[in-house]
């Protein structure tokens, strides 16, 4: 992906700007010399530019291998940034430390376009939400049932589905795939891979894709 994406970085609008990236680019190093410089770079995202406005969904299209999935990993510090800048909520992920880093990746989410890859099949419905649950402390322990059904509902999964395996599951594994996102109500940002239809779990006014 090479081309800067300008279409709607140029002017400050009037409402907020949830997420800002400033000529992002992500190389990624395929040979080295002999005392390990580095020679050539495969440049998988190189200049790109947009903003995503609190409440809207931003496109990033192009053909498969331009670079989409990984530049949504270099936003998302899944990957090292090469240069450029991520404001997200005026905090720059990319100069962001491990520590608070992890504390705000409840906020900002992939949805990855294969569900049945991303899902672990020796796990249920409940357990593959939960686990997003428990490693971010979303909610206090004796909560913990009542939350996972909870998101289970905002995103038409009935609670019988807690028990189930993701192989069970035809369309409706996109939905688990999406309610994996943990958040107390919807993530600020989410970046799918792929046309997604995301409108299955609700989203609030905040909420953005891209």
């Amino acid at each position: 992906m090479s081309e800067n994406v300008q279409a709607n970085a140029a002017a400050a609008p009037e409402e907020e700007v949830l997420l800002r990236v400033e000529h992002l680019k992500k190389y990624f190093p395929v040979r080295t010399g002999i005392i390990g410089q580095k020679l050539q770079y495969v440049r998988a995202v190189d200049d790109i530019s947009f903003n995503v406005r609190a409440g809207r969904t931003v496109g990033i299209v192009g053909e498969s291998g331009c670079g989409k999935t990984t530049m949504g990993r270099t936003i998302l510090r899944l990957h090292s940034v090469t240069s450029g800048d991520v404001i997200f909520n005026g905090m720059d992920l990319g100069k962001m430390k491990p520590r608070k880093l992890r504390k705000i990746r409840p906020q900002i989410q992939m949805i990855f376009q294969d569900p049945y890859s991303s899902l672990s099949p020796r796990l249920t419905v409940g357990e593959i939400i939960g686990e997003a649950v428990r490693q971010h402390n979303i909610v206090p322990k004796e909560q913990y049932k009542e939350y996972i059904f909870e998101i289970m509902k905002k995103c038409g999964l009935q609670p019988q589905y807690f028990e189930r395996y993701p192989h069970e599951f035809r369309a409706g594994s996109v939905s688990v795939s999406v309610s994996r996102v943990p958040s107390r109500s919807s993530p600020n940002s989410s970046s799918a891979t792929s046309p997604s239809p995301r409108s299955t779990c609700p989203s609030r006014r905040r909420s953005s894709t891209f």
